[in-house]
């Protein structure tokens, strides 16, 4: 029979046990798919400087950093905890806009048989950022 502190141990141990396999599972998170969001569009006509405010105004309430070329693209930088960085490219027209991955550090990205991977955090980011525009940009329609 086991003595109180044999049963202690046990469970103490079968415990740790756990935590370790969760802890592990956590920081193993592999990369999946890269999915780039779809092309969105907010439904009404605005200017190229009502377009521009609510990409910009979307990026920025995310803590992406929005940099404007002259040609109708903005590239947009993500830097989380000064780990990982993911780099996209938006590109829009009078109606719709369109978000692509562009590069990444420390998102596990890879290239295997013609299929991107990364790690799942970076879709989730760029989905988040296209809602976060489209629904500045559909703000702009009021």
């Amino acid at each position: 029979m086991l003595n109180s502190n044999s049963i202690k141990t046990t469970i103490c141990f079968v415990a740790l046990f756990g935590l370790l396999l969760t802890t592990s599972n956590v920081q193993a998170r592999g990369a999946k798919k890269l999915i780039d969001p779809p092309k969105a569009s907010w439904g009404c006509n605005l200017s190229e400087k009502q377009i521009k405010k609510g990409i910009a105004d979307g990026m920025i309430s995310l803590d992406w950093v929005p940099e404007f070329q002259n040609n109708q693209t903005v590239l947009g930088e993500i830097v989380v905890r000064n780990k990982h960085t993911l780099r996209v490219k938006v590109t829009y027209d009078s109606a719709h806009f369109d978000i692509d991955y562009v590069s990444s550090d420390n998102l596990k990205y890879s290239l295997k048989n013609g299929v991107q991977y990364l790690h799942p955090n970076g879709n989730k980011w760029m989905n988040n950022l296209n809602n976060a525009i489209l629904v500045n940009l559909s703000l702009e329609c009021e």
